[in-house]
């Protein structure tokens, strides 16, 4: 995809949690999943300073839910349950943010004046999350070009959704108050990767200061999309950076096709979209359709035949679209471009035709409930049809693990701050400020120049070894178990390489990295993925594995009889070939010693004896 052509723009909010203590109170910021008490909120919607009410927080509001928030007294105060008055901010919380400022060559404000988000989702028990802007015009690198930094700011991180129980969402609260770090870039990468690696830039400056968590849901990155004639959309919460890029990618083919939705419709003259909700409900009588279980209601989409049943992601369909948008009071939908289907007949299609009305340019929307929560659906899928005659919504979206993403909600607009009055404004004192300069942690670009200089290894490897933030590990396969450089970037592409086909050790990477670190004498360069593989699966350590899978190191003596042995059995073949018996030979060797022996090592015996026995004939 030509993404200049399409005028691909994006922005990205990271936002990643601090290793202190919660940022308003002296609780640690661990998780634990032993509650003792709880409480219920339903939240509504405010007006903010500007005297408006944020669309998202309305949306929300309408989906009726109450929350239920559980904790335990141990490691949790009053002041998250909002029962207290927030504390001063966590010293060690705001040092960092200043520290990630000067890393990234912001202008630190003079003073740091804390803000209420309204937030009514249930993520947070007072209604709205706390955040403070800490710095401004910052900068970030890339090979595809630098990116702005308009703000960097400190807030608290949200309660841990435990679980949906029908109209009602239970929490977790541990997590609530955890300080976050967000940095924000403005809209100037134009390619995927870009995205990608300003992500990783920027993930790599934090995790230098030393006081990043660690952990799945730790980073989560907020990408911001638009492309020419399109509109800016969220993808909110995405956790798996080599994800990025997928992302990116599939939100432009979806506003691509969601533009060239409004483009047909407005060829075939529809410019409003205002249909009836007509109960249909007799027709269905007895349907065959096990999904529907009493009253069908539906509406007619003029002009909308064929496009429902579009792809605008790899997988989903425009009818999708419009079923995310009434999945807050249905399951689902029914549409004419994939019927007749699911049991519902063909003459049933012919009949709701009939009864509704319209030509081959129209499409049909049904839907499956009573009445009042059949039109609350329908109304949405109206809503939502509308917005496909304008071109593409404004929305926050949900990243989904195939790359693709679901409507979550409309896009948060500006009418949701407003000050927070219960915390005192923080006085940036410019002697604080250079002692934190005097003592910053090294840049990515140090970090790698240091590996290529102390380690003798190329800079595309220590480029790798600070992207797979495993750069205390190679350090001590280097310093402490003697491991040459390329065993250990073996041992990491095989473990990536598992990772990506969903096989992930269920405890501590960094223990099973450790183990194999001081087992690697013993394991042989193509027995690692196998032993890796042994190792994840039954949780054992690395010697243990190679064990069980009968791997043992062979002696140099033992490597060089066996290759003697080979060419003895072959000595034909080398005579009548010479160099040409290589190859051969080579699986030959490889497949006796299964394992035993590297093959860098057997092929350098192989082509000392083809050489030995060319020079004796």
């Amino acid at each position: 995809m030509d993404y200049d052509s399409i005028g691909l723009r994006v922005g990205l909010e990271i936002h990643a949690q601090l290793d202190t203590g919660k940022l308003f109170c002296r609780c640690p910021s661990v998780l634990s999943d032993s509650q003792n008490f709880g409480f219920k909120r339903q939240l509504r919607p405010t007006m903010s300073e500007l005297g408006e009410i944020d669309p998202a927080a309305k949306e929300e509001f309408t989906k009726g839910m109450m929350n239920l928030y559980k904790a335990s007294t141990d490691g949790n105060c009053l002041v998250y349950s909002d029962e207290e008055p927030p504390h001063d901010p966590d010293d060690d919380a705001v040092k960092t943010l200043l520290q990630i400022s000067l890393m990234l060559n912001a202008d630190i404000v003079d003073v740091i004046h804390f803000m209420r988000k309204i937030v009514i989702d249930g993520s947070n028990v007072s209604g709205f999350q706390r955040t403070a802007m800490v710095a401004l015009n910052g900068e970030a690198y890339s090979q595809f070009g630098n990116v702005l930094i308009p703000t960097i700011c400190l807030e608290e991180d949200a309660a841990r959704l435990i679980e949906m129980a029908g109209k009602t969402k239970i929490w977790n609260i541990d997590r609530l108050g955890t300080p976050l770090v967000e940095i924000a870039t403005d809209p100037s990468m134009h390619h995927p990767q870009q995205t990608r690696d300003i992500a990783l830039y920027l993930g790599q400056v934090m995790k230098a200061t030393g006081r990043l968590k660690r952990g799945i849901g730790t980073i989560r990155q907020d990408v911001n999309i638009s492309i020419e004639r399109g509109a800016r959309v969220e993808i909110k919460g995405v956790q798996e950076l080599n994800m990025i890029s997928e992302y990116v990618h599939n939100e432009c083919l979806r506003q691509l096709a969601l533009l060239d939705i409004a483009s047909k419709l407005k060829e075939r003259g529809i410019r409003t979209c205002d249909p009836a909700i007509k109960d249909l409900s007799s027709i269905f009588e007895d349907t065959a359709c096990k999904i529907i279980k009493g009253n069908v209601f539906g509406i007619l989409l003029e002009g909308f035949a064929g496009l429902i049943g579009m792809e605008v992601q790899p997988g989903r369909r425009f009818g999708t679209e419009l079923a995310d948008y009434a999945k807050k009071y249905v399951r689902g939908i029914f549409h004419s471009d994939e019927l007749p289907a699911y049991g519902i007949s063909a003459e049933e299609v012919k009949a709701v035709r009939a009864s509704l009305g319209g030509g081959d340019d129209d499409a049909f929307v049904l839907v499956a409930a009573e009445q009042p929560t059949a039109s609350r659906a329908l109304e949405e899928v109206i809503r939502r049809s509308r917005l496909a005659i304008e071109g593409v919504p404004h929305e926050t979206r949900r990243p989904m693990p195939d790359g693709t993403s679901q409507y979550m909600r409309p896009l948060p607009g500006k009418s949701r701050m407003y000050p927070e009055t219960d915390i005192y404004p923080i006085v940036v004192e410019d002697e604080m400020l250079e002692r934190l300069r005097s003592t910053l942690p090294e840049l990515p670009a140090e970090r790698i120049d240091r590996l290529c200089e102390n380690y003798g290894i190329a800079e595309d490897n220590a480029r790798k070894i600070l992207e797979w933030d495993v750069e205390e590990a190679f350090i001590e396969s280097q310093e402490q178990h003697g491991m040459n450089p390329g065993q250990f970037l073996r041992l990491m592409e095989t473990l990536t390489m598992l990772k990506k086909e969903g096989f992930t050790h269920p405890s501590d990477e960094e223990a099973l990295i450790a183990s194999f670190m001081g087992a690697h004498e013993d394991i042989p360069l193509e027995s690692y993925e196998a032993v890796l593989r042994q190792m994840i699966s039954t949780s054992a350590d690395a010697r243990e594995a190679a064990r069980a899978l009968g791997i043992e190191r062979a002696s140099s003596d033992e490597l060089r009889d066996v290759v003697a042995s080979i060419a003895e059995d072959n000595a034909q073949l080398i005579e009548q070939r010479g160099d040409g018996a290589f190859k051969p030979l080579m699986g030959k060797a490889m497949a006796a010693l299964k394992g035993k022996g590297d093959g860098s090592q057997i092929s350098a015996l192989l082509k000392e004896e083809i050489e030995r026995r060319k020079n004796t004939k």
